[in-house]
């Protein structure tokens, strides 16, 4: 006979937990190997590409877990969606400079493609905690804070 764990996902109550570290697991995966794959040559940059993707295989389990149990978050997933695209820029911009249709980035890609993947991660983790929040409020155990969360959210 199976029991359930403590840590495992439960589909029957409204509990926002798994879904959230989905999405979490996904942003951190997602944005991790698009950062990566602008700096690696081919056959580990087709690698990255394929756990990129499952980056974005996880964002959508996780919205499926998410809207299942009924939550409303989808604001959140679009915000992480919309900060996919200047990846894709950076990308093509590499990939078209390549041809010698534009000059090519140098040094100054490196630089951009960092401080715009700490940019991501830093709105990824602001994202996640009021997602979180929402979340909570949305279950209705939005309970009041205990000391081991206010030492937290300072």
């Amino acid at each position: 006979m199976l029991r359930r764990t403590e840590g495992e996902c439960s589909m029957s109550e409204k509990n926002p937990a798994c879904g959230l570290a989905l999405f979490l697991t996904a942003a951190i995966v997602t944005f991790g190997c698009l950062t990566v794959m602008q700096f690696l040559e081919k056959p580990w940059f087709f690698v990255a590409l394929v756990a990129m993707h499952a980056g974005i295989a996880l964002f959508v389990v996780s919205k499926r877990v998410l809207r299942k149990q009924e939550f409303d978050l989808l604001r959140y997933f679009k915000s992480e969606y919309a900060m996919l695209l200047p990846f894709l820029l950076i990308m093509a911009y590499s990939l078209i400079s390549k041809t010698g249709a534009l000059p090519p980035f140098g040094s100054a890609k490196a630089s951009i493609t960092l401080v715009y993947a700490l940019i991501c991660f830093a709105v990824t983790f602001w994202n996640f905690r009021h997602m979180q929040a929402d979340a909570r409020a949305q279950a209705g155990t939005d309970a009041a804070p205990t000391p081991a969360r206010v030492a937290l959210a300072d």
